[in-house]
């Protein structure tokens, strides 16, 4: 509002101040008003964002109780985890095993007999076979060294995954080939053909009576375990099925000292999840309930007290809590088959030995209760979503509060605007009246005046 700058100049009134007070006896019980509206529309929209919270966080729950196999987990567990790790999908087989790891798998590594350091070797073409897959390497008379055959074998197209490095040592240059694929079928051969003959002393297949050129430092060899005494081989240290539905992932041989790996149903995610619902629907039935009261001794109420959306809300979730199954699985209809009962708050209160008992026992019929058919995530999901939703009631209410309390703001403006009218029409009066008064001061002087002369003239 503008600033008032005119004195009582005439009448020595303080126009200031009179026109001040005027404008804010005005406007004060006007903006007190606007003032107590737009804090109880903050107050309803901070409710109404609590609701939204809370109504995400239990829809996340519910999310979470929909997970795949959630109900039907398996977990195997080795007595010795220095030995090997296990994994198992969902329907392996349930029980008891004794698992003796005998020997890991490794990758075939050969190093070659020694060479004159940069001696030619010789040409022709080197044959290299692992894994079934064979390649060619062509040397000619610029390619005898060692270091030349080493990057004529690892540039190789069609190379299954041989590496070939030189080593030098007291004795001269060695080859060193590592087949970087573990399995006994990985084994390296190499055999000579063409040039002048000198690649025959690169040669290695045993199989065929051409051995001596190198030394096998590690073997090309195949994972071995027994389960309950039944041997089982593996090219390489991941071994699945070894049991249906079960993968064992070996790191380490202990031959002759068997351990155990337990199958067994795996509830634990389930129970979490159960035990995340129970919290986030009781979280929601809290705030429901603590917006909502009404306290007749101290006659305070919450900011949503008598709205009908969450009055229907709190109704409409405590009604499907309480709706059974259409068919429910060994007897398994209502929430309190697995211990959830609802105490007299409307809260959700968790047994967790009858939960523990029936995912034991019944943990399919515990699935078909939450995620079945007219199960309770048929049932929440909807109606979670219709309330707390992108366009659900929540976010309507929102919207309106929000255009509500833009509409408080305008008539903020508004008042401002008339206020600024009225202080003006007051100034305008005022500074009348001051003149009016000045001028009246001014005639009454000069009349006093002329008195006191007429009386003067008659004394003398």
């Amino acid at each position: 509002m503008a600033s008032i700058s005119s004195p009582g100049i005439g009448s020595g009134l303080d126009v200031n101040a009179l026109v001040q007070g005027l404008v804010q006896a005005e406007q004060k019980p006007a903006q007190l008003r606007l003032d107590q509206r737009e804090a109880q529309l903050q107050t309803r929209l901070s409710a109404f964002g609590a609701i939204k919270g809370a109504l995400v966080a239990l829809r996340d729950s519910l999310s979470a109780l929909g997970a795949t196999d959630l109900f039907g987990r398996i977990k195997a567990t080795a007595s010795s985890s220095e030995l090997f790790t296990a994994t198992a999908a969902p329907g392996a087989s349930i029980g008891e095993y004794r698992i003796e790891v005998i020997q890991l798998a490794s990758s075939q590594k050969l190093l070659s007999n020694a060479f004159a350091a940069d001696s030619e070797v010789g040409t022709g073409t080197l044959t290299l076979t692992a894994g079934g897959r064979s390649f060619d390497v062509a040397i000619g008379e610029g390619d005898q060294t060692l270091g030349a055959i080493r990057d004529r074998i690892n540039a190789a197209t069609g190379n299954p995954g041989i590496v070939a490095r030189v080593v030098t040592g007291d004795d001269g240059q060695h080859l060193v080939l590592t087949q970087s694929k573990t399995g006994r079928d990985q084994a390296i051969t190499l055999t000579a053909s063409g040039g002048d003959g000198g690649l025959s002393r690169l040669a290695h297949d045993p199989a065929n009576a051409i051995d001596g050129n190198y030394t096998e430092q590690a073997p090309a060899a195949d994972a071995q375990i027994r389960v309950d005494g039944v041997l089982r081989s593996s090219a390489g240290n991941r071994i699945e099925d070894v049991v249906d539905g079960v993968d064992l992932e070996l790191r380490a041989a202990d031959p002759g000292h068997p351990v155990d790996l337990a199958v067994a149903p795996d509830a634990s995610g389930a129970k979490d999840a159960i035990r995340k619902f129970v919290d986030t629907y009781n979280a929601l039935a809290g705030t429901l309930a603590n917006l909502s009261r009404y306290d007749a001794e101290s006659r305070s109420a919450g900011p949503l007290v008598g709205d009908s959306a969450t009055r229907a809300l709190g109704a409409t979730l405590r009604r499907e809590l309480g709706t059974p199954l259409p068919a429910g699985a060994e007897g398994v209809r209502v929430l309190s088959a697995i211990g959830l009962t609802t105490d007299k708050s409307g809260k959700l209160t968790l047994s967790e030995s009858r939960l523990d008992e029936a995912l034991k026992n019944a943990p399919l019929a515990v699935s078909a209760l939450f995620t079945g058919n007219g199960g309770l995530l048929d049932r929440l999901d909807p109606l979670v979503d219709g309330y707390g939703g992108a366009s659900g009631v929540v976010d309507a209410r929102t919207r309106s509060l929000q255009d509500a309390i833009r509409g408080v703001n305008q008539d903020r403006e508004r008042l401002e605007t008339r206020m600024e009218n009225l202080q003006n029409r007051y100034l305008a009066q005022f500074t009348a009246l001051d003149k009016l008064v000045g001028q009246l001061q001014s005639t009454s002087s000069f009349l006093t005046q002329q008195i006191a002369n007429m009386n003067a003239i008659n004394n003398s």
